[in-house]
């Protein structure tokens, strides 16, 4: 490819983006990476809950959610919620710092 060119830039490398149609599953794959969010893209949203999973969420923005034991949250959350979340993404799955 030359120098200064632009026919990759919709290459697909592997990171999940907003609006994208890639999807991940937060299934019993994906564990919490932490409270240190390290060098990791930070992220913020609201979206509706449309499956609970033991560790997380899956959310009808296309993202996964996980979260751990530092994790702030303020109540059970169930199919059909809203939730709003901050923390960042590693690997394609959203680790919630605040839900």
């Amino acid at each position: 490819m030359a120098e200064g060119s632009l026919s990759d830039h919709n290459a697909n490398n592997g990171v999940k983006t907003i609006g994208g149609n890639s999807s991940v599953s937060a299934g019993a794959s994906a564990t919490f990476g932490g409270c240190d969010a390290k060098a990791y893209p930070s992220i913020s949203g609201t979206s509706k809950v449309v499956s609970v999973n033991t560790n997380g969420y899956s959310l009808a923005s296309g993202h996964s959610v996980v979260y751990g034991q530092c994790s702030n949250s303020s109540a059970k959350v169930s199919v059909g919620d809203f939730v709003k979340y901050n923390g960042y993404i590693n690997n394609g799955v959203v680790n919630a710092l605040r839900i």
